[in-house]
């Protein structure tokens, strides 16, 4: 079950991210794509908070003999998910709301908005590979 979860998280980081959201950017307009693509993005950090806490409180009924690591492993999941949504997604949001409200200029807006996209990009790259190599060390028997 542990393993199970661990591929269902790593899988969903992977699928939305580098195979969903691009797709949408291709398809649809720029502000409807970044809406539903911020959507899926908000259901993928929800997923995986649950997975890492469900791995982390059950870890000796799920991960039975897992080494160290895989602890440090989930807890860095959770602590990318937990800053991607609980700090990066509202003050993307607030500078959305900024620029509707006209408080911000719209250079001001662009730059602030790339730079904050860009470490959420990191971020989110950084949780995929770390995910995928939870799910990776779980397989080989790493656990």
């Amino acid at each position: 079950m542990g393993t199970l979860l661990l591929v269902a998280m790593a899988g969903s980081l992977w699928t939305v991210g580098y195979l969903v959201a691009p797709t949408l950017f291709a398809m649809l307009e720029r502000e409807q794509a970044g809406r539903v693509a911020g959507q899926l993005f908000t259901q993928v950090a929800w997923l995986v908070m649950i997975c890492t806490a469900v791995l982390l409180g059950f870890k000796k009924r799920l991960l039975p003999g897992s080494p160290r690591w895989i602890s440090y492993g989930l807890l860095g999941v959770l602590a990318l998910a937990a800053v991607g949504h609980f700090a990066l997604r509202p003050y993307l949001a607030g500078l959305r709301e900024a620029l509707a409200a006209g408080r911000v200029a719209q250079e001001t807006y662009h730059a602030a908005f790339g730079r904050a996209h860009g470490i959420s990009a990191l971020l989110y790259l950084a949780q995929s590979f770390l995910a995928a190599a939870l799910a990776a060390g779980c397989r080989r028997g790493g656990t």
